[in-house]
């Protein structure tokens, strides 16, 4: 069904003044007519969160309940995988990357609230999500490889991702002019590689982004660490977590002693075999804003641990993580 002014004219409303009820309620007004399920799901949405003691739990009647149900399915139909929602408005949402590209219009026309996706690429191919102009509202975007357990010829339970995404292609994605709000930016299993990784360091739309992780990845080597250490120095960008990757001492030598780190205040590296070169790279490094360092399971020995107690410029830590060495 085509979206009349009117209507597009109050969901504007809704997107302008997101914690207010009031322009929720009046678009519960117009649509009840012919959307009565909905304007309930809304008005019984505000009214709960409205009724609410903070700190104290106060559980939906079952009609709720069940206007819950009835909407998350309904948005399925429309083709995300998950949706999670504030009175009545979905504002977090999964889809597959084709469903996202083919449908995008129709995914976020009556969605204003939408400001967090999950990519979740069911193709290598992901160059194409780059020309989806709706990500312009996005402000968090994640990227994550469904990893699926199946039975081997053999009868072995195996773990299988759905895609295996193409790197020079998820460069492009990271390059879009379209990821202007982002500020954070996430990576599950998702292949980021040299090629990708440099598409990060220097995205013209990606100078906002505050938050950046990379997890489960072993395209996330010394190289691509290099690479993305060349992002100039960027004030917004206070997090970077690289979990379970490759990055190795050398990789997290040229992230120390890069510009991007210098005005971190958290940084996770666990599980990257950074040994001790890495470790003393870190204590040399310009990290004096970092008030957590988690580098758990890295083979950091008494060398590595001496140089991080020593460095002056890590005195301002508050959490320093170094379990499993």
């Amino acid at each position: 069904m085509s979206m009349s002014s009117e209507e597009q004219g109050l969901l504007e409303a809704v997107a302008a003044a997101p914690e207010s009820d009031a322009p929720r309620l009046a678009y519960a007004d117009w649509i009840a007519p012919s959307d009565p399920e909905r304007a309930e799901h809304i008005r019984l949405s505000c009214a709960h969160e409205a009724s609410r003691t903070p700190g104290v739990m106060r559980f939906r009647d079952h009609w709720l309940t069940e206007l819950e149900a009835w909407f998350a399915a309904r948005m399925c139909e429309q083709g995300f995988s998950s949706v999670t929602f504030d009175r009545g408005f979905v504002t977090r949402a999964a889809v597959t990357s084709s469903a996202l590209v083919e449908r995008a219009g129709t995914l976020f026309e009556r969605n204003p609230l939408l400001r967090v996706l999950t990519v979740q690429p069911d193709t290598s191919h992901l160059a194409p999500l780059g020309d989806v102009a709706q990500l312009r509202r996005i402000t968090g975007l994640r990227i994550e490889v469904v990893q699926r357990k199946v039975r081997s010829p053999g009868g072995e339970w195996i773990v299988r991702p759905d895609a295996v995404v193409d790197d020079e292609s998820l460069a492009v994605l990271v390059a879009s002019p379209h990821l202007i709000s982002l500020v954070g930016l996430s990576f599950d299993h998702a292949g980021v590689g040299p090629a990708t990784a440099l598409a990060i360091a220097h995205a013209t739309a990606l100078r906002g982004l505050e938050g950046l992780g990379i997890t489960s990845d072993a395209r996330m080597n010394a190289k691509a660490a290099a690479n993305l250490a060349t992002r100039p120095r960027c004030d917004a960008l206070t997090r970077i977590t690289l979990n379970d990757c490759m990055v190795g001492s050398e990789g997290c030598a040229a992230l120390a002693a890069s510009d991007l780190v210098a005005n971190l205040t958290e940084l996770w590296l666990e599980s990257n075999r950074i040994g001790d070169g890495g470790a003393i790279a870190l204590g040399e490094s310009s990290l004096t804003q970092c008030t957590r360092l988690h580098l758990k399971e890295n083979s950091i020995g008494d060398a590595g641990a001496v140089a991080l107690a020593n460095a002056p410029g890590l005195a301002g830590l508050e959490e320093l993580d170094l379990t499993k060495n």
